[in-house]
């Protein structure tokens, strides 16, 4: 009885995972294509802020580069992600993609849907992906999010892990700094401690 209740609870519990610059590591990718076009050699590991203000580079420049074919396809995976998303998979967790696309670009959705295609063999665009910004309407008891947004995170009422960003040093949850931690954290919550 008691392995069925907790097999019971894993069945139940879902992984809202964010995709970018939580498992996309999309800000080094906008930031590879600056430095390439600018001449420019900015750390990606550097930027603290929204829209790369601190590369001293135009917003407007970002906005045009982000509605560009390529950009949110071509992006490296954040370290650990690919492999601890999977583990966590094929220990019976389930997954939901959950972010916000770029509507201004044509191409936005497409080529996020490829990415995870590309990167997670089980991945089912019905079953895996919620696009939406009301992130917060997805919430419900079971429900655990890994985002690196504060907004976000802040509005979710329920479990909620930070990917640790130089943007998002000032949250006061959990706080996780590599997908290893992140995966750590979440047995955790899943032993009940």
């Amino acid at each position: 009885y008691i392995m069925e209740e907790k097999e019971k609870k894993m069945r139940d519990f879902k992984l809202f995972i964010d995709m970018d610059n939580t498992c996309v590591n999309f800000d080094k990718h906008v930031i590879d294509i600056m430095n390439k076009e600018k001449g420019m050699n900015y750390n990606w590991e550097d930027n603290t802020c929204w829209w790369w203000s601190d590369t001293g580079v135009e917003k407007e420049y970002f906005e045009e580069l982000i509605t560009r074919q390529g950009t949110f396809l071509n992006c490296e995976p954040v370290e650990g992600a690919v492999e601890y998303i999977n583990k966590l998979y094929n220990e019976g967790f389930e997954i939901v993609f959950l972010t916000l696309p770029q509507w201004n670009n044509p191409y936005c959705v497409t080529e996020k849907i490829e990415w995870l295609q590309r990167h997670f063999p089980w991945f089912d665009v019905d079953r895996n992906l919620v696009l939406t910004k009301q992130k917060h309407l997805l919430y419900k008891p079971f429900r655990l999010l890994i985002d690196d947004s504060i907004d976000y995170l802040d509005s979710w009422d329920g479990v909620k892990i930070c990917k640790s960003t130089n943007i998002n040093k000032d949250y006061k949850g959990f706080r996780e700094e590599t997908w290893e931690d992140i995966y750590k954290l979440i047995k955790e919550f899943e032993g009940g401690r």
